[in-house]
């Protein structure tokens, strides 16, 4: 893993260490400490949102998509004043809900809720105000 605050980007400076805060609110909240190819993928994919990008990453079963990646780009985008949707298969449904609302629980308050909705469903005005 990475020593708390080592390497990453966007966080305060402190005697030559940088801390990222949202990234050490989940090491705190969770018990972990994240992985150098975690903060990487945290860096790129903020990086692509802060300009406009789309882009697409692949990771490998068990490497934090779900319980660390998304949570932390989730409050990140949200602090850019974004509404965030996060599309999983059903299968995960339940799961990812799970985890978004209790990643960062001990100390944060932000609504995690489900919008149902499939590609043949009509779209009308109080769909999209609800």
């Amino acid at each position: 893993g990475v020593g708390i605050g080592v390497g990453r980007g966007g966080g305060v400076g402190v005697g030559g260490v940088v801390f990222e805060p949202r990234m050490l609110l989940l090491e705190f909240c969770k018990g972990v400490m994240l992985r150098e190819q975690q903060v990487r993928l945290l860096r790129t994919l903020s990086a692509a949102s802060r300009s406009g990008s789309s882009l697409c990453h692949q990771l490998i079963m068990g490497a934090g998509k779900t319980t660390v990646v998304a949570p932390l780009l989730v409050l990140a985008l949200a602090e850019m004043g974004r509404v965030v949707v996060m599309v999983v298969p059903a299968s995960l449904i339940a799961f990812s809900r799970r985890v978004m609302r209790s990643a960062f629980a001990p100390v944060l308050h932000k609504p995690a809720v489900n919008f149902e909705f499939e590609r043949g469903d009509r779209v009308e005005l109080s769909l999209l105000r609800r």
